[in-house]
């Protein structure tokens, strides 16, 4: 993985990135949602973003590729180098909103979700 001006970059290749299909990915999220049980904003950038490369994504990712007869491919992922562990998790995320899995969803306001706590 080059190091750049930019800091490190990291480039899934092809063949693991077409491992990633939409059941797949499907099977993974409804993994994370049982591990973490959110209860609202269940997008990319209110709730994915805060959970990758966690102890319960990495769990929730072993299970779907169990599922799906691909457990090499999470043991691709755990054999990264850390920087690029959290790299190639950003990337899933991204597929996921890409093929539809998820939603990105908008940043939400502090104090919007401070005055639904208070209703």
């Amino acid at each position: 993985m080059p190091v750049t001006e930019n800091g490190y970059e990291y480039q899934m290749p092809d063949g693991i990135r077409n491992q990633l299909t939409k059941e797949l990915l499907i099977d993974f999220h409804n993994n994370l949602v049982k591990i973490f049980k959110p209860t609202e904003y269940i997008d990319y950038i209110n709730f994915y973003i805060y959970i990758e490369s966690t102890f319960g994504w990495d769990e929730a990712f072993k299970e779907a590729c169990k599922v799906h007869n691909k457990e090499w491919l999470y043991e691709y992922s755990r054999h990264l180098p850390w920087y690029e562990h959290d790299l190639f998790c950003d990337d899933v995320g991204e597929l996921m909103v890409q093929l539809e899995v998820i939603e990105e969803g908008e940043p939400l306001e502090l104090e919007d979700v401070y005055e639904e706590e208070i209703e």
